[in-house]
């Protein structure tokens, strides 16, 4: 994905100031992002609630502190839970790497990228490349059509998605 997105940088990433990183775990791809500086992007880093040891949220701050990069927002959510405590109303783009082995949870996913777009997200970048799970991640690819997202596949491993309005243009 980092390979795509700096050889794209001024397709995928134009008029984007803000993104949200879904399943973050090390948050090494918003360290990426966020080194890179690619237009000041601001950032926030999302993972599932580990209770109340924190330690997805400390080992990402742990990650950009060893890379003398200062840490962006991490939230604690579980995906189809309500996303209020978002630090933007909106972000421009969403990530997310190697997030389908989690079959059970597609419907909460999907549910969660819908409420992105509803508060104005553009597309939904994600990687995903785990020959073994084709069969089970259609599944996944079938509840993003039925939500209306248009799907392109601009490399091997690499999904971006928009959503297409009733009335035509993307949202």
């Amino acid at each position: 994905m980092a390979k795509y997105i700096s050889e794209n940088e001024g397709t995928i990433l134009k008029d984007c100031k803000s993104f949200l990183e879904l399943g973050a775990a090390t948050g090494a791809l918003s360290l990426w992002l966020t080194s890179m500086k690619f237009d000041s992007f601001v950032g926030t880093t999302t993972d599932y609630d580990d209770g109340d040891d924190n330690e997805i949220g400390e080992n990402i701050i742990n990650n950009f502190k060893m890379n003398d990069i200062e840490s962006i927002n991490h939230i604690r959510h579980s995906w189809g839970e309500p996303l209020e405590e978002l630090s933007l109303e909106c972000y421009d783009i969403i990530f997310a790497s190697d997030i389908l082995i989690y079959v059970s949870q597609y419907g909460n996913l999907v549910k969660s990228i819908v409420s992105l777009f509803e508060r104005g997200s553009k597309q939904f970048v994600m990687s995903f490349n785990r020959p073994n799970c084709k069969e089970e991640a259609l599944k996944f690819f079938n509840m993003m059509n039925q939500e209306k997202f248009i799907t392109q596949q601009p490399s091997k491993g690499l999904w971006i998605f928009t959503r297409q309005s009733e009335n035509g243009p993307d949202l």
